[in-house]
Parts: C-alpha cells; structure tokens; sequence
C-alpha cells in the first residue's frame, strides 16, 4: 500500500492541495498548494501532510456538507449555486469512493474543478484562507509596500465598524494597536 502521510520538508510526490494532520492523525484544518517535487511546509513535531486526493468517502461526505453550509450563507445567487455544485460533486465523488473503492479521479482534477467554480462565482469559499494567500502574494510579489500596507489598515478598521459589536469596537481597536506595535517590536522595526 502507498504511503499516505508525508513528513514535513519531504518532497512532493505530486501536485496538488495537501492537508496538515496532528500527531492523532486527525485534520488541523490547514491546507496548502505544493507542486511535485517541491518540499511540504514545515509543521510541529508529529505533524504529517496527506494528499487531499486520499480522502475517505466519509471525509468526502463532510467537505460536502462544510460547502452545503456555505452555500446556505453564500451572499449572490452564483455564489450560493457554485456552491452547492462542489458540494454535489465531492457528495458523488465520495458514491464513487464508496462503490469502487479508493481514488477514482486524480485529486488535481477535482482541485481544477473547484478552482474553476470558485473562480467563476468571483467567490472563495474560506473567505479568510482567501486573503491570507492574497496578501502571501502581495509580499512575495512587487506590490507597493505602501498601498499594502494602507489597505491592510484600512481593511483592518472597517471590518472592526462593520463586524465587531458597538460596545466592543473601542477594546477591539486598542488590541489592534497593541497587536501592531507587538509585531513591529518583534520584527525590529520600532
């Protein structure tokens, strides 16, 4: 039987989402991108990645009801079909699974489908994994440092306004700056 965990700095055997598991084997919830060849993301002590295309049928079923949940929260009506239609497919993905047994369709397939529905609905559907990538990229790329940075503060106060109860914002927006000038200390910045 072909290994199912790879430890963390190991190569990639192929290309395509891995997910982080604990020392219990079970799902910590972070997913990365690694092209074959390429090391896997460093990880506590114990830690493994398992290619997503090894899912059970039972992880399957439990992707599809996560994106069913999205979909009843989705704010467009392309949003909310696109959707439901990842969770239709990962629901029939884990049919086939079960019928026949393991991995009918390579994983970098399903990850391209996904993709292109997300895409398509001009939605991700883990709002926050979105932007953390994006501004993962933003740094690595060359991105004005100051329009970033301006956004990110901007991004920073409206969703304390919009998102953080009335009676909460003040404490909110001290830990913020608390939080920033932490980071800076940390970085050496200040």
């Amino acid at each position: 039987m072909a290994c199912t965990e790879y430890q963390p700095g190991q190569s990639a055997p192929h290309s395509g989402r891995y997910e982080q598991r604990n020392v219990m084997g079970a799902r910590t919830g972070t997913i990365t991108y690694v092209q074959e060849g390429a090391e896997l993301p460093g990880a506590p002590r114990g830690f493994s990645w398992t290619p997503l295309a090894l899912w059970t049928a039972a992880e399957l079923r439990a992707e599809a009801e996560e994106y069913r949940r999205l979909a009843e929260t989705a704010l467009t009506p392309p949003a909310m079909t696109a959707l439901y239609k990842v969770a239709d497919r990962l629901g029939a993905l884990a049919d086939r699974r079960e019928r026949e047994g393991g991995p009918d369709q390579p994983r970098s397939a399903m990850d391209a489908m996904i993709g292109e529905i997300n895409h398509l609905a001009g939605m991700q559907p883990r709002p926050l994994d979105a932007l953390i990538e994006m501004v993962k990229l933003a740094i690595a790329t060359d991105v004005d440092a100051y329009l970033l940075i301006g956004s990110l503060i901007e991004g920073i106060g409206v969703a304390i306004a919009k998102r953080v109860p009335p009676e909460r914002q003040r404490d909110v927006a001290v830990a913020a700056q608390r939080l920033l000038r932490d980071r800076m200390r940390t970085y050496n910045v200040i």
